[in-house]
């Protein structure tokens, strides 16, 4: 075996174990995200909190998102103090994790002291929202920087790990909590985190330079040493010029994003309380139907990212995403359009389960070639890097607080109007979601068949 071929092969096999840190990673922050939802409300209901403070405690991560709106931590430790990824990536994980170990410490508080448990538990939420948000999109520019021919794919398969993981720790969870107490499944997570955490910092390069590319072209300056022959890093690229700014019109791939994840949030919430209440089925099976979610979701973001890979267009994607998402809530809550249809529900929930989280992953993970395209092609304008790092945040944003919008919107419809009704609302702001897509997606082909022209 030439020495080149041997180069090679152990090129791919570091790209492997990269791929595996960020993947770990991505699994496990999500778990501590999603460690105690399974017995989160109940402990907080046992322990005497009133109904409002747990729905509040529940939505405070969105505070972390609004907040890196307003300052973007992770750009300022690339750009200004020049951290590497692999730095910032591990600070993050470290937090993420202490941060779910103090979750369990929460039971220490006595009952007595519910006001400060409230005080406490709405902190950490806080943080939680935070860190992850940093480290979710500290995972985009891993992909961005380390797999640049890859992107695509390998951001696909590492939003599948988020939900992959919710799906394991969520099951684990629950086992944990009625086998043992409440800080046990905190501490049995925090245990395997610090273990992948130990993963990543021998596995992940302290250089911004590529571990696999498509080909590799050789250079007249291969001679040239070492320190003069790395990349320019995030910095340069960071800080390029950014005058021009964002387009607006990436506000129609992010409309669409929106209008269709918000069901992720809706469907979790309510599909187990619909069915408990409207069919009586087994409190077991009502929360195997989040599980099938979860499973499909999985694949959503990996098939996503495949076809991404495959060239195929990502506003096609968002599109066929919406629909399936619509047909999977129509599904749930047939109403009495459908009697027949109505009374196989407790069967074609799991189908409508599927779909809908597939079909939402498939939007989540395309929306971020989409609005980027939009940028581009329709907005007429040059995507540096740091237009780059913008469009990521706003994507992550979009993503995150239309799930808890989501979740704000199935406790209106609990409240002032019919599951069904709810459901139907759902399927129309999906279908809405899939005409801008496919309109966004003709104005894109237009624009790149259109004849140049003619110099005035």
């Amino acid at each position: 075996m030439s020495q080149a071929q041997t180069s090679w092969r152990a090129e791919k096999w570091r790209a492997v174990f990269v791929f595996a840190a960020i993947y770990l990673q991505s699994f496990v922050l999500y778990g501590c995200s999603v460690v105690s939802i399974s017995f989160y409300v109940s402990y907080l209901i046992d322990r005497g909190i009133p109904n409002i403070q747990v729905g509040l405690i529940g939505m405070f991560p969105c505070v972390g998102y609004v907040f890196n709106l307003c300052y973007d931590l992770l750009d300022h430790l690339l750009v200004k103090k020049n951290v590497s990824l692999k730095v910032c990536q591990c600070m993050f994980f470290t937090v993420a994790i202490l941060n779910c170990v103090g979750q369990g410490a929460v039971d220490l508080i006595p009952s007595s002291y519910n006001d400060l448990l409230v005080l406490v538990l709405t902190l950490q939420r806080a943080v939680s929202g935070y860190v992850g948000f940093l480290a979710s999109k500290g995972t985009v520019e891993c992909c961005r920087v380390w797999f640049p021919d890859h992107m695509n794919l390998i951001i696909g398969l590492e939003c599948g790990a988020y939900y992959f993981g919710g799906a394991f720790v969520i099951l684990m969870g629950g086992y944990v909590y009625e086998a043992f107490s409440f800080k046990e499944p905190f501490l049995v997570f925090g245990f395997v985190a610090v273990l992948f955490l130990l993963f990543n910092l021998a596995t992940l390069p302290k250089t911004s330079d590529p571990v696999l590319v498509k080909a590799k072209e050789e250079s007249a300056e291969e001679n040239i040493p070492e320190a003069e022959h790395e990349s320019k890093g995030l910095k340069e690229s960071l800080a390029a010029d950014t005058t021009q700014g964002l387009s607006w019109k990436i506000i129609f791939p992010l409309l669409a994003q929106a209008m269709t994840l918000i069901l992720e949030g809706f469907s979790t919430s309510i599909t187990t309380p619909y069915l408990l209440d409207e069919f009586q089925v087994p409190l077991g099976k009502g929360s195997s139907y989040v599980f099938v979610f979860y499973i499909a979701s999985f694949l959503g973001c990996s098939v996503s990212g495949v076809m991404l890979q495959r060239r195929c267009g990502p506003s096609k994607i968002v599109a066929a995403g919406s629909i399936s998402a619509a047909l999977g809530v129509l599904l749930i809550f047939p109403g009495q359009v459908s009697q027949c249809l109505y009374n196989l529900v407790p069967q074609t929930a799991y189908l409508g389960m599927f779909l809908q989280g597939y079909g939402c992953q498939l939007v989540a993970v395309a929306s971020l070639p989409a609005v980027e395209e939009v940028h581009v092609v329709l907005g007429g304008r040059q995507c540096t890097r740091a237009h780059k790092s913008a469009v990521s945040t706003l994507w992550l944003c979009s993503w995150m607080l239309s799930v808890y919008a989501g979740h704000m919107v199935a406790l209106m419809v609990i409240k002032y109007m019919t599951c069904t009704l709810g459901g139907w609302i759902m399927a129309v702001s999906c279908t809405c979601a899939a005409a801008v897509s496919i309109t966004q997606d003709v104005a894109i082909h237009r624009s790149k068949t259109a004849p140049p022209r003619p110099e005035v």
